[in-house]
């Protein structure tokens, strides 16, 4: 086949298909329909994920911000949080002198919204979800909170173990480290919230390492035939004892039958009231089952913690 020079519309094999096609005409040719494999759409989990953050956050009164990539300077506040200035990637070609740098997290961004915000509103609520660069590319949630009573960092700590649990994260602790509490998983560090002042707190969790975690918790169980039985413990504490290192302890103890371990209320830092649930896959738990179930918890609190039982 030649193609005539006028013709440089023709190049591959499906243009002279199509000339063979027009001359033999198109009305000759049998109309068949396509086969084509119909399949259910992929749900992203990061996009599902993004979706149901900003639903709790924003159902708890925060506003979401934007930010900029770059920066140049850490915000005043800053200082106050566990953050690594070594962490920063230098732009060849900065846009500006005070967009030099990728930034490493999101905090200094919602810091700059804070200050900007505070001398006109007295309760503000933020929160971002952006790219931070540390030195590999990293999605994160960044919270901001400052309201006007003296506890802010204990409101900041509550929504983020609200949000864990909505969005279906239940195997996570908090270990607190100086004025930060770190939010861990299976000796991996997801995030942290820390206090700047009574009446400042942020916080930042990585989502990357959370849409693993939640895409771990999505599985189907029947429902328990057998019901529950709960007992309630009530200890005095001596010295820095951390609740998270009382939870920790609970799940050391080898029992088949504990389901759950909350706290459930707290006079101050040295009175607390934990609420224990144990449960038997093949039966209903005797109280002597659940009270020997509870005694082998107590007997190991003691031995590693300086407490009394109430």
């Amino acid at each position: 086949v030649e193609v005539p020079r006028l013709r440089d519309d023709v190049t591959i094999f499906e243009d002279l298909a199509e000339e063979v096609a027009r001359l033999y005409g198109f009305n000759n040719l049998p109309s068949e329909p396509p086969l084509v494999g119909l399949t259910a759409p992929e749900i992203e989990d990061m996009v599902k994920l993004k979706d149901e953050v900003r639903t709790i956050l924003v159902g708890s009164g925060f506003n979401e911000v934007y930010n900029y990539s770059f920066n140049n300077r850490r915000s005043a506040t800053s200082r106050f949080l566990p953050l690594d200035d070594n962490r920063r990637l230098e732009i060849e070609n900065p846009i500006s002198e005070e967009k030099r740098f990728l930034r490493s997290e999101l905090l200094t961004g919602l810091a700059e919204n804070v200050e900007r915000n505070e001398r006109s509103v007295d309760d503000l609520r933020f929160f971002e979800i952006g790219h931070v660069w540390v030195p590999e590319e990293q999605l994160h949630l960044g919270l901001a909170m400052r309201v006007p009573k003296d506890e802010s960092f204990l409101d900041l700590k509550g929504i983020v173990q609200v949000l864990l649990g909505r969005l279906g994260v239940t195997d996570f602790m908090l270990r607190s480290e100086g004025r930060a509490v770190f939010v861990e998983s299976d000796h991996e560090v997801l995030g942290f919230a820390s206090a700047v002042s009574d009446k400042l707190a942020f916080a930042e969790l990585n989502l990357g390492a959370l849409v693993k975690l939640i895409s771990g918790e999505y599985e189907f169980r029947p429902l328990p035939k057998y019901p529950a039985v709960a007992r309630d413990l009530s200890l005095t504490v001596r010295g820095s004892i951390k609740v998270g290192d009382i939870l920790e302890a609970v799940d050391e103890v080898k029992s088949d039958y504990v389901e759950d371990v909350d706290l459930i209320d707290y006079y101050d830092q040295n009175h607390f009231t934990f609420r224990i649930v144990f449960r038997a896959a093949d039966r209903t738990l005797t109280d002597v089952e659940a009270n020997s179930e509870l005694a082998k918890i107590i007997k190991h609190l003691r031995g590693n913690f300086n407490l009394e039982v109430r």
